[in-house]
């Protein structure tokens, strides 16, 4: 089983205030694998097990209930690189002297 989180993971200090912190975090390390955008966002889920739930933490694995819990951070992201490819080469462009271009993308569906 594996979890990904498409948000941050809060630090140990911003996630106890919820009453149920260590049944989020215990559901959480019922999976096998346990992915985040960041790497920082790893440390701060790590650092719930290790304050939270007194659990043993070697590097990105937790030891639980005589099992491994993989923390690995997953980015995902558009194709960036083919993106700056194109833009590159794009062409009409030229005749906009002068011209200052601004484009902005958000996420509209935060779910």
């Amino acid at each position: 089983i594996a979890f990904f989180l498409h948000i941050p993971f809060p630090t140990w200090d911003v996630l106890k205030i919820l009453p149920w912190c260590r049944e989020v975090v215990q559901g959480i390390l019922d999976s096998d694998l346990v992915g985040f955008h960041l790497p920082d966002y790893c440390t701060n889920f790590l650092d719930c097990c290790t304050r939270g739930l007194n659990l043993q933490v070697e590097d990105t694995t937790v030891y639980i209930g005589g099992r491994r819990v993989k923390v690995l951070p997953l980015p995902i992201s558009i194709p960036f690189h083919r993106f700056e490819e194109l833009a590159s080469s794009a062409t009409g462009l030229s005749t906009l002297d002068n011209t200052q271009i601004i484009l902005g993308v958000d996420r509209l569906d935060y779910t």
